[in-house]
């Protein structure tokens, strides 16, 4: 099940019946490949970064063995993923 969290329905994406305990896989959307002022990387959510924790919560709760995956963007620059792959604190 793919689920973003960027949204203008939020309530409609995310309800108390979401039958989480129903799905093996959830693909939340969209992060990106960031680079930070110290020169390191991270990743920078495309909507409500609350709203990430909202669904890993709930969907645990609901189904703790359920895998959780956070699809990302970007490109081979030296500012996404080119620069992260080099970079050793980016896990």
């Amino acid at each position: 099940t793919y689920m973003g969290v960027f949204d203008n329905e939020w309530e409609n994406v995310l309800r108390p019946d979401t039958p989480f305990n129903k799905f093996d896989r959830v693909y939340i959307s969209f992060g990106q490949i960031v680079q930070i002022n110290d020169g390191h990387f991270t990743v920078s959510i495309d909507g409500d970064p609350s709203r990430v924790t909202q669904i890993v919560t709930q969907a645990k709760n609901m189904n703790p063995n359920i895998e959780l995956f956070l699809t990302t963007g970007g490109d081979n620059s030296s500012t996404s993923y080119g620069g992260a792959s080099s970079d050793p604190s980016f896990a």
